[in-house]
């Protein structure tokens, strides 16, 4: 477990939503529309954005609008209690689906980018799942079952703080704003 992302509840529920908010941004047309929810389940905090009233405890039913009128977004949290009242980064995903009819003719679900960032996974992949990466869902197999890093060179320093992997997830989300959303 990284300990560097060990964070106390107080602190999350007093400034997590405003970091979230922030970490997204540059993919919101209007960040006064959105809104973060908690989901609490056994040993769990979920953190989810949308920009719609939803009264859900399934975190794959919260999502909001990009730029792109094509283009609806995903961001998730979840948080591990690790002990008493501190909690730990397990998951931080943010999914971008297409809504344009010829995109969706061939994929039902729409996925097609997801930037994820999997701070403690630790198996045969690990290096590469730690870091925040990319899928390319609309690649099919097997390039959209990599893991592309984009942070592994300087692993070290991303996960060191909750500050500097906040940075390095809005780095990436605006880098898939300028790089693919304006176009679409």
């Amino acid at each position: 477990m990284t300990k560097n992302l060990l964070i106390n509840i107080h602190i999350l529920n007093t400034k997590r939503s405003a970091e979230l908010k922030d970490i997204v941004r540059g993919v919101l047309p209007d960040i006064r529309k959105i809104q973060i929810n908690q989901i609490h389940q056994s040993g769990k905090i979920c953190y989810v954005i949308s920009d719609r009233m939803i009264q859900s405890q399934e975190i794959n039913e919260y999502d909001f609008q990009t730029y792109s009128k094509n283009i609806r977004a995903k961001y998730f949290e979840i948080w591990n209690k690790f002990e008493r009242d501190d909690y730990y980064l397990s998951k931080a995903y943010f999914h971008l689906y297409r809504n344009d009819d010829e995109y969706l003719k061939d994929r039902m679900d729409g996925e097609y980018i997801l930037l994820h960032c999997d701070p403690n996974d630790n198996d045969k992949h690990g290096d590469y799942k730690r870091s925040p990466h990319l899928h390319f869902e609309s690649a099919g197999f097997p390039i959209n079952k990599a893991h592309i890093a984009l942070n592994l060179s300087n692993l070290d320093c991303i996960l060191s703080s909750i500050t500097d992997l906040n940075n390095a997830m809005r780095t990436a989300i605006m880098m898939l704003n300028k790089q693919i959303l304006e176009d679409i």
